[in-house]
């Protein structure tokens, strides 16, 4: 159920329909996938809501005027990636890919390694310009692909430095995001 005042997830159950979870805010646009609720809303942000876990979300500092399934590279095979493409006011185009959660926490913990290790723009660090401080909105559920595909245009200090922090070799973090660059 959306309305301009926010989303509710309502199931059917014995004996009526419940609403399950619900998220207050303004919303833009939203899409439906795997029963997950996917919303933009009108200060920029997407989010999720499902049965488990409200309000997952992201600031990305557009305004998302639609979401499509769809993808930027040809997926062959019966195993594809979930994939949902989005447009915004300003004409740019973004995409957003169902992650299995091994690969999901692999990807956080490399984002947040790389945030310890590079500095931000404008005097804003890339987690604070994710989370909305307006609202006191942390970002979560969400992991930025440009910023962990930026892990393979860096020196060869940080990579030392992030891999050493996670406790993986080289190799295996440049398998890691090939990986991701291959699904976008």
């Amino acid at each position: 159920m959306v309305s301009g005042e926010g989303i509710g997830l309502i199931m059917y159950q014995e004996g009526g329909i419940e609403e399950v979870a619900r998220y207050d805010d303004t919303m833009r646009s939203g899409f439906i996938v795997d029963e997950v609720y996917l919303g933009a809303t009108i200060d920029r942000r997407l989010l999720t809501i499902d049965c488990e876990k409200v309000g997952r979300e992201s600031h990305i500092d557009e305004k998302v005027n639609r979401f499509r399934e769809g993808s930027f590279v040809l997926q062959r095979g019966a195993g594809k990636t979930p994939t949902i493409i989005y447009g915004t006011e300003s004409g740019a185009l973004g995409m957003i890919v169902s992650l299995p959660k091994v690969q999901f926490t692999f990807m956080e913990l490399l984002q947040t390694s790389i945030r310890k290790v590079v500095n931000g723009i404008g005097g804003f660090t890339h987690k604070q310009w994710r989370n909305n401080t307006q609202k006191d909105i942390k970002s979560e559920g969400f992991v930025d692909g440009d910023l962990v595909k930026s892990f393979i245009d860096l020196d060869d200090n940080e990579i030392r430095e992030i891999s050493e922090m996670m406790g993986f070799l080289v190799e295996e973090l440049r398998n890691g995001v090939e990986d991701l660059k291959r699904l976008y």
